[in-house]
C-alpha cells in the first residue's frame, strides 16, 4: 500500500511539474498574442478613422449649401451605427420642416465646429468596454492643442467599424444633444 502511495505521488508530482512548465512557457505567448491582437485592432481603427477624416474634411471645408454631414448620411451611412444615422436623419428632416429656424444641431457633429480647419489628426485610442474612443484634434496654425476637439466612439459591427457617438467637452455627446433637441421640437408648433 505504501508503495502505491509513493508511486501515485510521483505520478502527480510529474503531472504538476509538466502543467507548471506549460503555464510558465505558454503564458508569455498567450499575452503576446493578445498584445498583437490589440495592436492590430488599434491599427485598423486608426485606418478607419483616418480614412473617414481624410475623405470628410475637404467636404466640410467646401462651400456647400447644405451641411457637410448630410453627405455622410447620403453616401457613407454605413459608417454610422443605425442609432446614430437615424438620430442625425431625424435632426436633418426637422431642420427642413422649419427652414427659417434653428431646430437642429448648428455645428458640424464630426468636427465639433462651425469653422473646420484644413487637417485633423488622430490622437490616443482607448478601449472602453467593447467600444473604442479616439481623440480627434484640429491642427490650427500656431496653436498647440492639448485637448482633443472631440472624441469619436467606434464599435465593430459585422466585421467593420462604425461610428456610434461623438463626445465633446463638458460631458456632452452627439446622441444626447440630438435627443434633447428632438424633445424640444415636440413643443414647437408649425
Amino acid at each position: 500500500m505504501e508503495g502505491m502511495i509513493k508511486m501515485w505521488s510521483i505520478v502527480n508530482l510529474k503531472k504538476l511539474l509538466i502543467y507548471s512548465f506549460m503555464i510558465v512557457v505558454g503564458c508569455p505567448f498567450a499575452i503576446q498574442a493578445q498584445s498583437n491582437s490589440d495592436s492590430n485592432a488599434f491599427n485598423s481603427i486608426n485606418e478607419f478613422v483616418r480614412g473617414f477624416y481624410d475623405w470628410y474634411v475637404p467636404k466640410a471645408r467646401a462651400d456647400n449649401p447644405d451641411p457637410a454631414w448630410e453627405i455622410v448620411l447620403k453616401s457613407k451611412k454605413k459608417l454610422l451605427s443605425p442609432q446614430l444615422a437615424q438620430a442625425l436623419k431625424e435632426d436633418l428632416d426637422a431642420q427642413a420642416e422649419f427652414p427659417g429656424d434653428i431646430v437642429g444641431i448648428d455645428f458640424d457633429p464630426f468636427l465639433n465646429t462651425q469653422d473646420p480647419v484644413k487637417r485633423y489628426t488622430i490622437g490616443n485610442i482607448a478601449q472602453e468596454g467593447k467600444n473604442y474612443q479616439i481623440e480627434i484634434k484640429g491642427d490650427r496654425v500656431g496653436i498647440k492643442n492639448k485637448r482633443p476637439d472631440l472624441i469619436a466612439e467606434v464599435a465593430k459591427k459585422d466585421g467593420s467599424y462604425v461610428f456610434v457617438n461623438f463626445h465633446y467637452s463638458k460631458n456632452q455627446d452627439l446622441l444626447t444633444i440630438l435627443a434633447r433637441l428632438k424633445s424640444k421640437r415636440k413643443n414647437i408648433k408649425k
